[in-house]
């Protein structure tokens, strides 16, 4: 499949680039910025040309709401990571969605999920080994029995 990313430049960009180049099956295509237009990355030069999207399968976009909805016009399919759409830039995208597959999704904080996940599994761990008495655990739903393991998945901290 072949992929371009608007917001190239920037820090979710370059993450999507990296992991884009990891998998056999995606192919990157195009690089859109308007910052550092002409600049190579990963053996592609960014360009500013919005009819360039037309060239790949589906464009991951992490830019700014105007980008997104200019971007709109181009795209085949389209991945938003972007934030901050009011109404009717929502609604410019509910309508372009009946043209083409859409995915919008503003929050792709995958790290920040899994370290608030463990961090409140790993204090739920702690609490219960000071404490020693994983039957009295205030963080273990009622309903479990008293044997039920706390941090698992009958953990209310989970």
């Amino acid at each position: 499949m072949k992929v371009a990313v608007a917001g190239a430049n920037g820090r979710m960009g370059r993450t999507l680039i990296e992991a884009i180049g990891t998998d056999r099956e995606l192919s990157l295509t195009v690089l859109l910025d308007v910052t550092g237009v002409g600049s190579e990355i990963g053996g592609l030069k960014v360009t500013s040309d919005l009819a360039s999207a037309a060239h790949a399968d589906v464009l991951i976009d992490f830019t700014r709401p105007e980008g997104t909805l200019q971007h709109l016009k181009h795209a085949k399919a389209m991945v938003i990571g972007t934030t901050g759409f009011d109404e009717k830039g929502k609604g410019q995208i509910a309508a372009a969605s009946k043209r083409m597959p859409i995915v919008l999704s503003p929050n792709f904080a995958v790290a920040r999920f899994r370290w608030h996940v463990d961090s409140r599994s790993a204090s739920c761990s702690r609490y219960c080994s000071e404490r020693k008495s994983r039957s009295s655990c205030p963080r273990k739903p009622s309903s479990a029995p008293a044997s039920a393991p706390v941090c698992g998945s009958a953990c209310r901290n989970r």
